[in-house]
């Protein structure tokens, strides 16, 4: 049967929780030390400033978060098989070490409340959500961003791991590093924003190139010889003087 819970869930090391087909609402603090199993249910956390916690397992297959300022504790993994969403106020902060990780066929994310670490897409997931990865993103699967969405990297020294194939329509990136072995497909349908200097694709063959555009400039300038920039926009064109 479906079940509400007005007040702390906890779990213990020897507790399995079958979700079955059902509707689960929790409205306070989740902690689980033993297995949670979705099955095929939806689970709504809905608790205002509510935790999850403890080290068991937690198999979701629908869940949703619409309470606010919610938060995730870093050594607490989330497994969704199914949908994730947040709803109205809802907001999801998993906190440094944490990891959720998706792994349905035609699965979705919505909402624009996530803040997440690291970031497993091992399925096949469509997004019309705008969220935020603080840690690593990796793709094995399959992952399609809308164009509503807006995906922010801004992780200190992360990764982007795609070895199977991401498409997105808004990436922004803050202060880190993309793997430079990349065996998938990467697709950007519209802006790629760069903020605070970073080291952007840097694939093998990418940085010879690089190293010999370089050493070019450097023996026509030796030389006397000048490098004119064709079509530098106005926003960079102090830059570009400058450099």
């Amino acid at each position: 049967n479906n079940i509400i819970v007005n007040r702390n869930v906890s779990l213990d090391a020897s507790t399995i929780f079958n979700a079955g087909s059902y509707t689960h609402t929790f409205k306070s603090n989740w902690s689980n030390e033993g297995v949670f199993s979705g099955g095929t249910s939806t689970v709504a956390f809905i608790g205002n400033g509510a935790t999850l916690s403890g080290t068991g397992t937690n198999n979701f297959y629908n869940v949703t978060f619409s309470g606010s300022s919610m938060s995730c504790a870093g050594t607490t993994a989330i497994n969704v098989a199914g949908n994730l969403a947040t709803s109205g106020a809802g907001i999801l902060t998993h906190t440094s070490g944490g990891t959720l990780t998706m792994t349905g066929a035609s699965k979705t994310i919505s909402g624009s409340g996530f803040r997440l670490n690291n970031l497993l897409l091992q399925g096949s997931i469509t997004s019309s959500s705008s969220f935020v990865v603080s840690g690593d993103l990796t793709v094995s699967g399959s992952f399609s961003a809308s164009a509503s969405s807006v995906v922010t990297m801004n992780g200190s020294s992360k990764v982007i791991s795609i070895t199977g194939s991401a498409t997105f329509y808004n990436l922004t990136i803050w202060l880190f590093l993309i793997k430079r072995d990349l065996t998938g497909n990467l697709c950007l349908k519209r802006h790629l924003h760069i903020m605070e200097g970073v080291h952007i694709f840097d694939l093998a063959k990418t940085k010879e190139g690089l190293e010999k555009a370089m050493e070019f400039v450097k023996e026509t300038t030796a030389n006397g010889g000048k490098i004119i920039f064709v079509g530098t926009k106005r926003q960079a064109q102090a830059m570009v003087k400058e450099e």
